[in-house]
């Protein structure tokens, strides 16, 4: 091991075994990793609920309901676009102005 300073207290002050090292930026990287995948499952999930319960509340308006699209809005908001009625609706062409 190499002496890297002086320190008032201490006689000398030695480095850190590059294994501990190692090991400490596993298990930094690690729980990192565990934490951003958390995070995304929960958002995920929270996602799916709402569109289920959104999907729930007008099923039972009558008819059938097909979902034809779902996003997140810059507000936040979730945004449904659904079909409800007793015939299937095909979706040919979206114009945006």
């Amino acid at each position: 091991m190499s002496k890297l300073y002086r320190c008032r207290t201490l006689k000398y002050w030695y480095g850190v075994s590059e294994y501990v090292a190692t090991l400490t930026i596993a298990i930094i990287t690690l729980a990192a990793g565990v934490g951003i995948f958390a995070y995304s499952y929960y958002i995920i999930d929270s996602y799916y609920s709402r569109l289920v319960a959104v999907a729930e509340g007008t099923r039972g308006r009558g008819g059938d309901i097909a979902i034809l699209a779902s996003l997140i809005d810059s507000s936040g908001k979730i945004v449904v676009i659904g079909s409800t009625g007793s015939k299937p609706v095909m979706l040919y062409a979206i114009h945006i102005n």
